[in-house]
């Protein structure tokens, strides 16, 4: 009976080990959360990713204005800042609509980002190019997001007579926002390099 109640242990200890290791190993684990709603380390990855190699795309597309300006590497924490705040401001938006818009939003997000263009070689090359994601990642990560901060602020201006930037500097001072990756921390309203 007690080699029974040892091996069951060593056998819940060894599967939850290789369960952590494989969260970890796939970057399903947690670097922020939002009312609640978390942020994984990949899809925060793939948008600082993008981000990243936009930025970094312009400045060697453009090296005349970009003397002006520092390089991605140099700039790595504030992209990073910048991601991640733009993330929380993606889910707060994501949040409100839904309460603001009981059905259809998915239909409405759909129409705003309905675009044959995008589907054609050199789209998909450009946004490539730009960002390195394909045309289903660009829709998910831009797309989709901007079509939302348009919807919001239609009803915005409909109901509550305030614009999109005004109401999220409330909101976000309203929001409970968790941050877990090192260098970053949110203020109360923003989220900063530490």
């Amino acid at each position: 009976m007690r080699l029974n109640k040892f091996t069951i242990g060593l056998i819940c200890i060894v599967t939850g080990a290789i369960g952590v290791y494989a969260l970890i190993a796939n970057n399903i684990y947690p670097v922020a959360f939002v009312k609640g709603e978390m942020i994984s380390a990949s899809n925060f990855k793939a948008h600082y990713s993008a981000a990243y190699r936009y930025y970094d795309t312009v400045l060697k597309k453009y090296p005349e204005q970009a003397k002006n300006f520092k390089s991605a590497a140099e700039i790595k924490p504030e992209i990073r800042r910048g991601t991640l705040d733009v993330m929380i401001e993606n889910i707060i938006i994501t949040h409100a609509l839904k309460e603001k818009v009981k059905e259809g939003l998915a239909s409405m997000v759909a129409s705003r980002i309905a675009d044959n263009r995008l589907e054609t070689d050199e789209i998909k090359n450009a946004i490539r190019a730009l960002y390195g994601i394909n045309v289903e990642n660009f829709k998910q990560m831009v797309l989709e997001p901007q079509a939302e901060r348009e919807i919001l602020q239609q009803k915005l201006n409909e109901g509550e007579k305030k614009d999109l930037t005004t109401w999220l500097t409330e909101e976000k001072k309203k929001t409970p926002v968790v941050v877990l990756i090192p260098g970053l921390a949110w203020n109360g309203s923003s989220i900063i390099v530490k």
